[in-house]
């Protein structure tokens, strides 16, 4: 199919997983590779040209990186998280979002409410019909390091607790007592977009801008990374335990 768009393997990738969508002119080419009769190719046209409406994140003014990531997280079925500072985005609350906006950007309120809102709008892919099985793994740093003030930290930490017992939502944590570990200088998110292992991709963020990683080996090496972490973290229940006991403390 690359060869007959033109195109690398990576944007076919994407079209099958839905996290871009597809020119008209390339359905054309689909069209003729296939050879389908007239019928048939005036229904799939039709189909692209629907599929071209843009999603709620494409009419937003967002980085480029951001928006492909969020369509991809969008058409997601597992979503793997791996990080050593930060809640994830899909599980902050708003005024812990807003806080890392503020430390992180320095934005206008104008700006900073834009983007928290984005944040709890990605949030609604967890509630839908069909969600996407979300895995995370974090550093104890992400649950003591305090975000805003104690007030917002422990609100942040009951609703991380709250997120943990629901169906199809894991959080474990690696404790600092475990010292030195592999995923100290790195932080990622594994994107499993389809029952095709060649079209999960692998985001990473930086002060640089957003990479994106889906060769073979990158899927298969960070596979590895993150079951690695899941393997040495607490447990799922021992973790959001200690969770929850964190949270309480930051009332104090």
């Amino acid at each position: 199919m690359a060869a007959a768009l033109d195109a690398s393997a990576a944007k076919v990738s994407r079209i099958e997983s839905g996290a871009r969508g597809v020119a008209l002119d390339d359905v054309q080419k689909l069209s003729d590779l296939y050879d389908l009769d007239d019928v048939e190719r005036d229904r799939i046209m039709e189909i692209a040209r629907e599929s071209r409406r843009r999603g709620w994140w494409q009419r937003v003014d967002l980085p480029e990186g951001l928006r492909t990531f969020i369509g991809m997280e969008q058409a997601a079925m597992a979503i793997n998280e791996y990080n050593t500072s930060v809640v994830p985005g899909l599980l902050q609350t708003p005024d812990y979002a807003a806080a890392l906006v503020v430390a992180g950007t320095g934005e206008t309120p104008q700006a900073t409410e834009t983007r928290v809102g984005v944040r709890m709008t990605r949030q609604q892919v967890l509630a839908r019909a069909d969600p996407p099985d979300l895995w995370v793994v974090l550093d104890e740093a992400a649950i003591t390091r305090v975000v805003g003030d104690r007030a917002i930290m422990a609100a942040q930490l009951a609703h991380l607790g709250d997120a943990a017992a629901q169906p199809g939502i894991t959080v474990q944590f690696i404790p600092f007592d475990l010292g030195v570990h592999p995923g100290l200088n790195s932080a990622f998110i594994l994107l499993q977009l389809s029952d095709d292992r060649l079209s999960d991709v692998v985001y990473s963020e930086s002060l640089d801008g957003a990479l994106f990683m889906d060769s073979p080996e990158n899927i298969r090496h960070y596979r590895r990374a993150f079951a690695q972490l899941r393997a040495i973290a607490l447990s799922p229940t021992e973790s959001r335990r200690r969770i929850i006991t964190a949270a309480e403390r930051m009332n104090t």
